[in-house]
Order: structure tokens, then sequence, then C-alpha cells
């Protein structure tokens, strides 16, 4: 029965991207004006237990018959709120995110803000029907889940997302998480009073961000940290790649390295010379993001990153010394150091591969070197990507 429950959930991170609604969102209420943080529900949906099971069952294919797992499916509640936060500058905004949980019981285990991996805009937790994270509330809890500034109700245009901005994604998880309770409050849904917190890769970071912004108003009652693939240090993920010749010369993903200078760029503000930053050919390549998607920014960057990038980038640690943007660059990196710049008083559990090919194992390194909090458990996944299958097949596994 537990390889059932292994063979169960790796089909569900299989299905991370999960089901697509065919139907947009309708507006719903407006909660009391004495809330500080929910502005409005924007839809109230719910979904019958044998929904869920076809929704995963869609996704797992039809080589797998789900019906042969005792699976604890259950009919639940899906809710999306908008909520007062603020934007990558500090300044006011609104933004969305999801409430999930059982429609069949009146009391549940606590709240688990879940934070997410990066993904495509479309992908915004709000926008899907049913996740992998959304699984927790299987399990009695009630899951809080940002999309984060760019995502979901607060997406632009020029699709502008505050990257790894580490205050932006801790005010955002903050704030999502008191407007879920603020609802909860209003619809009198009881539940035992103790916030778990947990993320992979992005959502990892934005977990650590998450735990600083409550830790700096004494929140009370938190309960487990699980992040995996974090990125604490930006100078650190970006220059480790930077360092090994196999893989810039092979980056998968090269838009993740311009999602964070564009982050860079426009929270703080630095209209830095990208004619200094990129080779000949790429000097627009920042502008290239309002336009495509991630899989189409891959495709244009190529991969690898010698060939859109700077040879000053690779000249390290003299590099930003000789370039003064991508000393700038650097220094805007260096703010959202959550290594550098919180000590958790919480303990922390954290995951990650040492063949981690996106997010460098020496983040996951430094953070236990400099703080005793951290205690890290080696995924053996061989890359980033599979890591999150591990890591969330762990927490499942052992406690959700």
């Amino acid at each position: 029965m537990k390889n059932n429950k292994i063979l169960l959930i790796l089909l569900l991170c299989l299905a991370f991207a999960a089901c697509k609604k065919e139907e947009p969102a309708q507006p719903g209420t407006t909660p009391s004006e004495n809330n500080r943080y929910l502005v409005q529900v924007l839809e109230d949906r719910r979904m019958t237990a044998e929904e869920v099971r076809n929704c995963c069952q869609e996704m797992a294919g039809s080589t797998v018959n789900l019906s042969l797992f005792k699976i604890p499916w259950h009919d639940v509640r899906i809710l999306t709120l908008k909520y007062r936060t603020t934007d990558g500058q500090g300044k006011p905004a609104e933004a969305s995110g999801v409430l999930a949980f059982r429609s069949d019981i009146d009391h549940f285990d606590g709240i688990y803000s879940v934070q997410h991996a990066t993904c495509e805009l479309k992908d915004a937790p709000s926008r899907l029907t049913f996740s992998l994270e959304a699984t927790v509330c299987m399990w009695n809890y009630i899951v809080c889940e940002a999309d984060y500034m760019g995502y979901g109700y607060a997406e632009t245009a020029d699709r502008f997302i505050p990257y790894l901005n580490a205050e932006c994604a801790g005010n955002n998880c903050r704030d999502m998480l008191y407007a879920a309770k603020e609802y909860l409050a209003s619809q009198q849904i009881a539940y035992t009073d103790s916030t778990h917190l947990i993320g992979y890769s992005q959502g990892g970071a934005a977990t650590i961000a998450l735990l600083r912004a409550l830790e700096a108003e004494s929140y009370p009652r938190i309960g487990r940290i699980n992040a995996g693939g974090c990125p604490f240090s930006l100078r650190t993920t970006l220059q480790e790649v930077m360092k090994d010749s196999a893989a810039y010369s092979n980056y998968r993903n090269p838009v993740y390295a311009l999602l964070i200078f564009r982050s860079m760029d426009e929270s703080y503000q630095l209209h830095l010379d990208w004619s200094k930053l990129f080779k000949p050919g790429y000097e627009r390549a920042i502008d290239w993001l309002s336009s495509n998607t991630f899989a189409e920014m891959n495709q244009l960057l190529g991969h690898n990153a010698r060939a859109f990038l700077s040879d000053d980038f690779f000249r390290i640690p003299e590099g930003d010394s000789l370039n003064p943007e991508l000393s700038r660059l650097y220094a805007a990196c260096d703010r959202n150091d959550l290594v550098r710049h919180f000590a958790p008083q919480h303990q922390v559990n954290l995951f990650h591969t040492p063949h981690d090919d996106i997010v460098a194992y020496a983040n996951a390194q430094q953070a236990v070197q400099a703080h005793s909090a951290y205690h890290l458990t080696n995924l053996s996944a061989n890359n980033h990507f599979n890591g999150i299958f591990e890591f969330y097949l762990h927490i499942l596994l052992t406690h959700p």
C-alpha cells in the first residue's frame, strides 16, 4: 500500500500544472469594510471528490486507473480572494490568491501557507482548478496560496514580476494569509490556530521571506516549515552557473536570469544600461519578456548563457569591479540575500539536491553554515525540476 501511495503522489506531482478552468472567475461578494487585507471574494466554487479524482485521472492519462488506489478524496471548496498588499517598490497594491479546504468537515487542523514555484503566468494558483499543493487540504488543512505580484489578478500588460524580490514576496504571502484569516473569521470557520509553511524553488525562497515577515511581527503559533531548492542568494545562484562551463553552455532556463535582472532593475529603479550586460543583438532581451512566455524566452535565448551575457559575468569575482552596471545589479541582488539578512528563530527543514542545475546547492550549504535553525536533508534527484517531485513526496509521505 505504501508503494501505491508513492505512485499516487508522484502522479499528482506530474500533474503539477493540473486542470485549467474552462470558465473565467465571476465577481463574488465584497466583505466587511472593516477588513484590513481582504478586499473581495472573486470566486467561490466547489468540487466533488469525484471531480477532483477525475481531474487527477485526466492528468494521469489512460495508463493508470486511480480508482485502484485508496485515496482520501473529499469534496472541496476553493475560493479566489483579492487582497491588499504591496508591490515590488513597496507601494500599495492589490493581488489575488487561493483558499482551499474540505467542504465536508467543520473543523480543520490548521492553515498551510503554500508558496508556489516559478510558473507561466497562465498557471498562477488562482487560474488552476486543482494542483499538487491543494492536495494538502485532503489531510484536513486549510490551504492558503498567494499568486505573488505579477500573477493572477495582479498580472500586468507588460508581464512584469518582482521576481525573487524577498520583501515583496514576504509581504504578498503574509498579507494573503491575513486576508484568508479575515475571511475564515467572517464565516466562523473553525480551525486549530497553527500555521505551517511550505514551498519549493521560488516558493522556497518565498517561504523563508514569509517566515521573516511573520517573525518580525511576532506572529504566534508557527508550525512546520519546509522549504526546498531555495535561491537564498541571487548572487550565488547566478555565479555558480557562470563558474561551471558545463552548466552555462547548457543552461535550460536562461529566462530565470532575465527575470532576476528585470526585477532588480524595476524594483529599485536602477535604469541599468543593458548594452553593458548583454552581447550585441540581445540588448533588448529584457523587453522580450513583455510579449513572450517563459518557454518562448528560453527558445529565443538558446541554452548557452555565454552566448547572450556579457563576458564580465564570467570573470568571477573581479567581473563586477570591472563593470559598474554589473556591480549595481549584484548590489541589488544582495539586498535580497535571505542568508545575510535573516536569522530564523524557528526550525526550518531545508531540502536540496546536490545535483541542482538551476538553483545551486551552495545556497543550502551557506544557509546551514550561517544559521543553526536550518536542518538540511539532501534530495537524490538528478536536477532541480525532479527535486520538486521528491520534495513533495517526502513531505506528504511523512507528515503533510
